[in-house]
């Protein structure tokens, strides 16, 4: 009778047991066998893949029961006092209000559904691209500063007009350089800010769990903010 009974309940849960992760297989000789249940026949035998990539096969007859562990799956979403959990941002990366840790890229994955998955790359790539441009500015008023240095040291006084007189050339190059810097510091703060405002409606959006919320908000930063970054614009935040 009681044969018959472990056979039932076998065969109850066999399509439960299949293909889970960690199994315990407890035999009646007092060993236990961990691993993955690949078949399981409840009049015959069982074949069990352990964690080590051995695969082993036992008579039921030789089964005393067998346990199936709870999967240990966490919601990364909820904090240990059980509410959700708010994002904020430093720079281009986000990170975990209450731990003060950057998402790694599986949680940027689990965390930013849909949309706001491909809006923040994108944003992240627009606000990296800005900064490139910036520092192609800074490295473009070196040479201007340089090239100016140089036009005015190539001052020399004519033997016969007693007047000054300087090497143009050096002049186009201070103008050139000087309009290259000017193009890069514009296309980077712009370029800079929008990927900021594009992020940071990532993260309001995840915050307020994609409420029937609107908002217009004009956040000027040429100076360093909280996040430690620069950027000029405006935010128009629509989160649904």
């Amino acid at each position: 009778m009681k044969r018959l009974f472990l056979l039932f309940v076998l065969s109850a849960f066999t399509g439960i047991i299949l293909g889970q992760s960690v199994n315990e297989l407890h035999l009646k000789n007092g060993s236990v066998i961990k691993g993955s249940i690949l078949d399981l026949d409840p009049s015959g035998d069982v074949k069990i893949k352990t964690t080590d990539a051995k695969v082993y096969t036992f008579s039921m007859s030789e089964v005393d029961h067998i346990v199936q562990e709870k999967s240990k799956t966490t919601d990364i979403t909820l904090g240990s006092n059980g509410k959700r959990r708010i994002i904020d941002r430093h720079r281009d990366n986000l990170y975990w209000l209450d731990t003060g840790q950057t998402l790694t890229s599986d949680e940027y994955a689990t965390v930013l559904k849909g949309n706001l998955f491909d809006t923040f790359y994108s944003a992240q790539k627009q606000f990296n691209n800005g900064k490139s441009l910036i520092f192609a500015g800074v490295a473009f008023t070196l040479a201007a500063v340089l090239s100016y240095s140089s036009y005015l040291n190539s001052a020399h006084t004519d033997a016969v007009t007693k007047k000054k007189n300087y090497d143009e050339s050096k002049l186009d190059i201070f103008i050139l350089t000087s309009a290259g810097a000017d193009v890069c510091f514009f296309l980077g703060f712009m370029f800079r800010g929008i990927g900021k405002g594009r992020m940071e409606w990532v993260k309001d959006t995840y915050n307020m769990g994609y409420t029937h919320t609107s908002s217009v908000s004009f956040k000027p930063s040429l100076l360093m903010t909280a996040q430690n970054d620069i950027g000029l614009g405006f935010s128009l935040n629509y989160s649904f």
